[in-house]
């Protein structure tokens, strides 16, 4: 009777969990992911539609800029954040103060806003000047790279499968 050696155990381990992560978790993640997130576009582009159609455009000012950088490892790996405080008056004469995230706008500059007058004010934003046809192809293009991520993890997962039948 033919029993498994501790190392040879230990490689048919590992060889199973990368076949289960680069197979299965990794592509199945990221195409759920690009797939909701495709199938989700046309209600995005509704919604956006919408909003531009009630919209009214008003001039805002920044009161505040928070650009954050948080750094782990040494230095390894950095994440920053950037949030700006806009406060804009309605045209019904009531003041409101919105959060965005980061523009080019430093405090006290004057920029673009869009709110809608109907509902809260507070969802405003700063009009960057896009268009919900150039969001929506964006949105498109953006779930087209995470379904090339699963792709690329598929590859990977052949990739380190091959090498390790072939060296065998």
């Amino acid at each position: 009777m033919n029993r498994p050696t501790p190392k040879n155990h230990k490689n048919n381990t590992n060889n199973w969990f990368g076949k289960l992560f680069f197979f299965i978790l990794m592509p199945g993640f990221f195409w759920s992911l690009a797939g909701w997130m495709y199938v989700t576009i046309p209600d995005r582009y509704r919604t956006e539609v919408d909003f531009r159609a009630r919209a009214v455009r008003t001039d805002g000012i920044v009161t505040k800029k928070n650009q954050q950088t948080t750094c782990y490892g040494g230095g390894f790996g950095c994440s920053s954040s950037c949030n700006v405080t806009v406060k804009f008056q309605t045209n019904w004469g009531k003041t409101i103060v919105f959060s965005n995230s980061c523009t080019s706008a430093n405090e006290n500059q004057t920029v673009p806003v869009l709110y809608d007058p109907d509902s809260s004010p507070v969802k405003a934003r700063i009009d960057i000047g896009d268009s919900p046809e150039s969001r929506r192809i964006s949105d498109f293009i953006f779930s087209f790279i995470v379904f090339l991520f699963g792709l690329g993890s598929l590859i990977t997962g052949f990739s380190i499968y091959r090498t390790n039948h072939t060296q065998d």
